[in-house]
This record gives C-alpha cells, structure tokens and sequence, in this order.
C-alpha cells in the first residue's frame, strides 16, 4: 500500500516539474492555501473576502489613493492574532498591489505591537522603522503616481506629528484602489483576525481618470470579510453623507484557526498577500495522477472558491497563486 502511494508520488511530482517549468509569469504571488470543504464561490454587489473588509474602486484608472483613520486598539482573543488597516492601488484584478498603512499583532496575553509599512507585491512589506506608531493615533496615507512607474508614499502620524515619505518605483495596472482592514497573509494562509473592535476611515479620496474625487464619486462597493464558515468577520458600512468616510466593524464570529509556528513567534511574521482578484486552481487525483488547471477571474470583490474534497481517494484542491507549491492527503 505505502509503495504504492510512493510511486504514485513520484508520478504526482514529475508531472508536477513539468507543469512548473511551462508557468513562466510575470509576477509571482505568495501562496495561500485553504483546507475548507465550505460553500462555493459567492458573489454580490457587496463583494465578500477571505481577507479583505472595507471599499473598493475597480471600473477606471487610478493613480493615487489617500484615507485617514485611527490605529485601532486590539484586544487578545487567546493566541496571537493580527490586523492591518492600508489604502492602496491595484490587486483586485490583477497581481500588482501597492500598498501602506498600519499593522497590529496581539499576543496570547494582550500585548500589542504596531507598525507603519508600505508594500509593493510581490514582495514583502517593508517595515517603516523610523515611525513610532501606536493605537489610539490618528494617521494619513497616500498613495500618488510622479511619473510612470514612480510612486510617493506619504504617511503622516497626525497624532505625533511625524512623516515619512518614500518615492519607489513600481509598474502599476492602475486597475483598483481600495480602503481596507485585512487579516494579512503570512505567504502560506491567512492568519488570525484579533479583535479590532471599529475602524473609522475619513477623508478618503481617489484620483481616477486624472481627477481627484470621493469614495463615492468613484462608485466604490463594500467588500466584507468572512471567515472559513461563511460568516462574517468584518462589516463595511454604507458610506457617510460626504461621500469620503465610512466604518468597519469586527463581528463576533470567530477568525480563522490559530497557527502554533505563530503563536510561538510572532516576531517572524511578514506579511504577504491581497484579497481578491484573479486565481489558478491546480487539482491532483489518485490513483493516476492528472492535472487540471483553470482561472477565475472575478469582476467583484468574492470569497476565493475553496479546496473541496472531490471523492474517496482524491487530493485536495490547492489554490496557488502563479507558484507552484502543493500539498496531499490521501482519505
């Protein structure tokens, strides 16, 4: 039986090094990797994520994206659990995201550490370290295109009155720009969502098309976050009488389930991936080994489709996003 499986492995994996070497992309994205038989795909005009709560913007061209909000104060949900809180252009339809905004990670005993970051994917976030950010400040992110392919990063903590500015070079699809509370992803899964209680996002603004405009002008649509149940973790309010201000409210419900590697050491954390938007799904089946991929492409903010078992003695279904990882259970 076991030197079965083992040649049927070694099957899986040569066809495995085959498929890699044909995938060439331009850009690689971290992995997040789903192990609930949960309900399908679900799509609606308030858009829902894995990851993601908040607004988003994806019918024009964007080329900056600005919002101020109030680190939130996370309370210990008894393991170490995470939020982000950013504004950003690009990655619900596409690969590219560039993003800056705050971090809190809470530890079993309720300790908080918070930080300033900006991210370019598919890299990793880059730490602010000349920033000393704290819950309970009041801070402003933009994000604004100098010159094809040059982008200024403003953060101001308008609490202590310091700035950062940073100019980098990114190629942007200029397809989205969104204001978001996230559960980050660790390049592997997402992590724990602590309990940040209500982020109040004001002054949020879009350029789009060249010119400068609210949430609202911009005809931007919730997205809300649920968990592996379908419930919902995170909720999006309707958007204020001035077109540029609105709430997310963490639910009861419960995050995602603890990991042990980083309740044991949060310090190693880096977080790494979006929400929402396209994604290739890679699906292996014993006893003879075949691989079938397919793309979904999501016009709207949706839950990414989730690994299901197919029949006795199938794989799961794995997501990937463009690298080629994998793992198997045989029932």
């Amino acid at each position: 039986m076991i030197t079965g499986l083992l040649a049927q492995l070694k099957v899986l994996l040569a066809s495995l090094a085959t498929v890699a070497l044909s995938i060439t992309p331009a850009i690689q994205q971290g992995v997040q990797t789903y192990t609930n038989n949960t309900a399908p795909n679900v799509s609606s005009s308030n858009g829902n994520s894995r990851n993601w709560a908040g607004y988003v913007a994806n019918s024009a061209s964007y080329t900056a994206v600005s919002g101020t909000w109030t680190v939130p104060q996370p309370t210990s949900n008894g393991h170490t659990a995470t939020d982000a809180t950013w504004v950003g252009i690009g990655g619900v339809n596409s690969n590219d995201l560039l993003q800056s905004g705050t971090q809190n990670v809470v530890s079993p005993s309720g300790q908080v550490t918070t930080t300033a970051f900006y991210e370019l994917l598919p890299a990793e976030s880059t730490q602010i370290t000349s920033l000393t950010v704290k819950p309970g400040d009041s801070v402003t992110v933009s994000i604004t295109q100098q010159s094809s392919e040059q982008w200024l990063i403003n953060f101001n903590d308008n609490t202590s009155n310091q700035n950062y500015q940073t100019t980098v070079a990114y190629n942007s699809s200029l397809s989205s720009a969104e204001w978001i509370e996230e559960a980050p992803s660790n390049g592997v899964s997402v992590l724990p969502l602590d309990n940040f209680g209500t982020i109040q996002f004001t002054n949020s603004s879009i350029t789009q098309d060249g010119s400068q405009i609210s949430v609202t002008g911009a005809n931007a649509h919730a997205v809300t976050m649920v968990n592996e149940q379908g419930q919902n973790l995170a909720t999006s309010s309707a958007l204020g009488s001035d077109g540029e201000s609105f709430s997310i409210t963490r639910s009861t419900a419960e995050s995602f389930a603890p990991i042990p590697s980083f309740d044991r050491n949060p310090g190693s954390f880096r977080r790494h991936g979006r929400g929402i938007g396209p994604h290739n799904f890679y699906q292996f089946h014993f006893p003879t080994p075949t691989i079938q991929v397919s793309t979904v492409v999501s016009p709207q903010p949706s839950i990414t489709p989730q690994p299901t078992v197919q029949s006795l003695g199938t794989v799961r279904v794995f997501q990937f996003h463009h690298s080629v990882r994998f793992g198997w259970h045989h029932f």
